[in-house]
């Protein structure tokens, strides 16, 4: 038996199925200036695998199908280094990476690509979003930070991460829904005895597409200041934007669909705080944005909707249904079937917006400029928006594929979603 063993349930093994048909990785890129040479990095890594346990740990599968994560002392952050030549040089390499899997059975659950440049760097840690979320990252990038200003500094190692799947809160009625979602799981697996499975055809592989841009620090004051004298939240004036471009370019409605993700780890119990895992679910809304309603009347109800569904019933509704379907029939459905269930877009767009990120600028001679992502790969159907703010400057990155939309649409989606801001925005400063 491994100590500290941990076993993926619910939503977290049903990416981990998935994940062997259609990679799901996402990305944050820090962008630094300033030198930086080989051996701090390692160092910094090195620091890394000693405070968070879970770089140091893979997977293995057990002989009842049950996938565990299991210490690994060898295993290493693999970096890749690349000669930086340009500032946008890191847009192709990350989306290269979006679509590359990772071997989990015994590869660790982070590798880095270097773009080197001679006084400046591009970071990127890319993860499995089986074994990470964006804040996962976030703490990472700071410690790192931490490590390269303060080499000497003594490491307190975080205690293995926490499994959300056995820190859910308890809520009005949730036995009522356990014993619902036991009922439903036994009509599955009598269904799956009488009707065996077909393989399905293999998902089309394609290659994701990424574009960035940022606000000016003045134009980020700005949006962030009319958002909450608006009462609502950028979040929403940013769904708000995006969503009434959607309806001018798909031209097939107004009623259009939102996905977000919310951080549950100050919600389990124990709290997970800034342990290394997954500690999200997602929430989806419907919303008119009709150009006769006031843009900041859209913005507000979002903020309302997301709320609601953000109580407890609503958010852990979905994760106590994947624990037990998954436990009762991660041992015999098909990853395919897992797959087409798990990769279906019924919206939009889906934002992650992780908000104002509190990192450090300067790390000794190095600054950290900005950071961009995540950016999300996993279902060549799905539009995904990272949004961070470092510094006080906002920045965005926007993955697709050729079966979502075009390079000129993505493009057009941007600026006209910008074009709404200013217009409600109104400060005399332009969102270009």
């Amino acid at each position: 038996m491994y100590e500290h063993q941990q076993r993926l349930r619910g939503g977290q093994f049903a990416v981990w199925l998935t994940s062997k048909i259609q990679s799901i990785n996402f990305a944050l890129t820090a962008r630094l200036h300033g030198a930086l040479n080989p051996d701090q990095l390692r160092a910094a890594l090195d620091k890394l695998r000693l405070k968070y346990p879970t770089l140091s740990m893979r997977l293995t599968e057990t002989a009842h199908r049950q996938v565990v994560l299991i210490p690994d002392p060898d295993l290493e952050i693999p970096v890749r280094l690349v000669e930086r030549r340009s500032p946008e040089q890191w847009v192709a390499e990350v989306a290269a990476e979006l679509g590359r899997p990772f071997d989990l059975l015994n590869d660790a659950p982070l590798r880095l690509v270097w773009l080197r440049g001679e006084d400046a760097s591009e970071l990127s840690f890319i993860c499995p979003h089986a074994l990470a979320d964006g804040l996962s990252v976030v703490y990472l990038i700071r410690d790192f930070l931490e490590f390269l200003e303060r080499p000497e500094a003594a490491i307190q190692p975080l205690p293995p991460a926490p499994s959300m799947s056995a820190g859910l809160p308890d809520f009005p009625r949730k036995r009522w829904l356990v014993w619902q979602f036991k009922i439903k799981a036994a009509v599955f697996q009598c269904l799956l005895k009488l009707a065996p499975q077909q393989p399905l055809p293999p998902r089309k592989q394609v290659a994701y597409q990424l574009l960035s841009w940022e606000l000016t620090p003045a134009q980020t004051a700005a949006l962030i200041h009319r958002s909450r004298s608006e009462n609502t939240t950028v979040h929403a004036a940013l769904s708000a934007a995006f969503l009434r471009a959607f309806g001018e370019l798909r031209g097939n409605g107004w009623k259009r669909r939102l996905q977000s993700p919310l951080s549950l780890r100050e919600r389990l119990n124990p709290p997970a705080g800034e342990a290394f895992g997954l500690y999200v679910n997602l929430v989806e809304l419907s919303v008119d944005c009709a150009p006769q309603r006031d843009f900041w009347a859209v913005a507000r109800e979002i903020k309302q909707s997301l709320a609601r569904r953000a109580e407890n019933r609503h958010i852990f509704r979905s994760l106590i249904e994947g624990n037990i379907m998954m436990d009762r029939l991660g041992a015999v459905i098909a990853p395919e079937f897992v797959a087409q269930s798990f990769l279906t877009v019924a919206y939009d767009l889906s934002i992650t917006n992780l908000g104002r990120l509190n990192l450090p600028t300067q790390a000794g001679a190095l600054q950290l400029d900005a950071v961009y992502g995540p950016a999300l790969g996993g279902n060549p159907d799905d539009i995904v928006l990272g949004v961070a703010t470092v510094g006080g400057e906002m920045t965005f990155s926007l993955a697709f594929t050729e079966l979502s939309l075009s390079r000129s649409q993505a493009e057009w989606l941007k600026e006209r979603a910008l074009q709404h801001l200013e217009t409600a925005s109104s400060t005399g400063s332009s969102i270009e």
